[in-house]
């Protein structure tokens, strides 16, 4: 790989100001207030009194330690998240600061728990790793790789839950939709590994796009070559992320006096997670309160359901959204090196497509959290 990253045109610098435009402050604040209400509505639906479930709470947490573990699970989770963007990332800029790597892991659970419909983070962590020295093609290669192992992993513990012998109350519909996830993941990964290596039909795409499309290609082609410490480092956080994630609901069930199968558990999770982010709301509400009580809650007293149901949403919705808030109060980035700024820049100089600043670097969304 050259030293300096390759120039490319302007689509590379106008998406991140739409970004801008796009997450302001009343409109994500206005996607997480309706996503509380939606949460708080379907609470109430279940359950009338939510006092008498905070006193359930009180009254059934005779391990309390329990309770503890899953919050240190949640902490653990996040860790595993930013250690992989740091692997990944040093991949094409091995003296990468981890600070500003794991500042952006902790923002991008902000962004994709404060708007509607989940995956937005995705374009918000590409476009913030430039900032790092990486092209635009670099970064999505680094976020897709992230987001494709981890997505393959639940895939496949939830297909387990399709075994019987697994006990997860499974519905029809959903078990169509994780034989779906399933087909389309073993698809997006044979169709991307051929097309990597032989891009099929780019000859029909308008000219202008076959350099964009090549650096895409060249990008993927350096997690080929590199090596079996990053690989091994990248399997070994991936499950260590979904470990912890797994373990929470465990853990609060065991701290409100559950004694049963972890097993079915961890599959019926596997499965709300699959089914998440069909939800239009930010953090998929409505759809993992429903999903938790159908798939979770039926191997859980009836005296524990719902209060489990509201631990588990503030421990892996509310507070990584309160950290990643946190985290944008926190001045983690740097000025972009000379070859990042040729690369963020317009090749035309224009002042209004320059790089950002480094104060600017510390607010990404206009209005956002940070201002």
């Amino acid at each position: 790989m050259p030293d300096e990253p390759e120039v490319f045109e302007e689509p590379l610098v106008a998406p991140p100001e739409r970004l801008r435009t796009f997450f302001t402050r009343p409109r994500m604040f206005l996607g997480f207030a309706l996503s509380i209400m939606v949460t708080i509505l379907i609470v109430r639906l279940f359950s009338l009194h939510l006092r008498q479930n905070i006193g359930v709470v009180r009254s059934h947490a005779h391990e309390p330690e329990f309770l503890l573990y899953a919050v240190l699970c949640v902490f653990g989770y996040l860790a595993a998240d930013a250690a992989t963007l740091v692997l990944l990332t040093r991949v094409f800029r091995p003296k990468a600061r981890w600070r500003p790597l794991v500042l952006l892991s902790l923002r991008a659970n902000f962004v994709g728990g404060t708007t509607s419909f989940g995956g937005i983070e995705i374009p918000y962590q590409a476009f913030s790793l430039r900032r790092q020295g990486l092209t635009l093609p670099q970064a999505t290669s680094v976020i897709l790789v992230k987001g494709v192992v981890h997505t393959s992993v639940l895939v496949l513990v939830a297909l387990t839950a399709l075994i019987p012998a697994t006990g997860s109350p499974i519905t029809p519909l959903q078990r169509w939709f994780v034989v779906v996830a399933v087909v389309f993941t073993a698809v997006a990964w044979v169709i991307g590994s051929l097309w990597v290596r032989r891009p099929v039909g780019i000859e029909q795409l308008p000219q202008r796009f076959h350099k964009t499309i090549h650096a895409g290609r060249e990008a993927f082609a350096e997690f080929h070559h590199a090596g079996w410490r990053v690989w091994l480092g990248v399997i070994a956080t991936t499950a260590g992320y979904w470990a912890a994630m797994f373990a929470i609901i465990p853990l609060i069930l065991i701290g409100l006096g559950w004694h049963g199968r972890p097993f079915s558990i961890i599959t019926g999770q596997a499965v709300l997670q699959v089914i998440m982010p069909l939800s239009p709301l930010a953090g998929g509400a409505g759809v993992a309160e429903l999903g938790y009580l159908a798939l979770i809650g039926p191997a859980a007293a009836a005296t524990i359901r719902v209060p489990s149901l509201i631990l588990w949403r503030i421990a892996t919705w509310l507070i990584p959204v309160a950290l990643g808030g946190l985290a944008f109060l926190v001045r983690g980035g740097e000025a972009p090196s000379a070859a990042a700024e040729k690369a963020i820049g317009s090749p035309l100089g224009s002042p209004r497509t320059a790089a950002p600043s480094p104060a600017a670097a510390s607010q990404p969304f206009k209005g956002g959290p940070s201002s």
